[in-house]
């Protein structure tokens, strides 16, 4: 088969992966497991500040966002993975968005830019 721009196209939500080094008592704060994830809600409304207090970092995630990037990084052709999905108007998705403009990949998406 002969690779060609959009020939994988890749439908789905992205999501951010927060990693952080946190004591135990943060875990039981906010009744989280040990090397787990999970999604957010509106009870880790304060988390985001206190994790500036331990250096986390943020990356581009999720099964859809890790299987195009995963893909198009193997190939030698730009634009062969395309991703179609909704991005957040917001740091995490302005990350999103140019980790997958970098990568090669093509991007169609819908932001509410208001």
């Amino acid at each position: 088969m002969e690779l060609r721009e959009n020939l994988v196209v890749c439908i789905g939500s992205p999501m951010t992966d927060i990693t952080a080094r946190v004591p135990y008592e943060f875990l039981q704060k906010y009744k989280l497991k040990p090397n787990n994830a999970t999604s957010y809600n509106q009870d880790y409304s304060d988390i985001f500040d206190d994790l500036q207090e331990y250096g986390s970092t943020s990356s581009a995630g999720g099964s859809i966002t890790n299987t195009v990037l995963s893909v198009q990084n193997s190939l030698s052709l730009p634009n062969v993975c395309c991703y179609l999905g909704a991005i957040g108007n917001d740091d995490f998705g302005r990350e999103i968005r140019q980790n997958l403009i970098s990568s090669n990949v093509m991007l169609l998406s819908w932001c509410d830019w208001k």
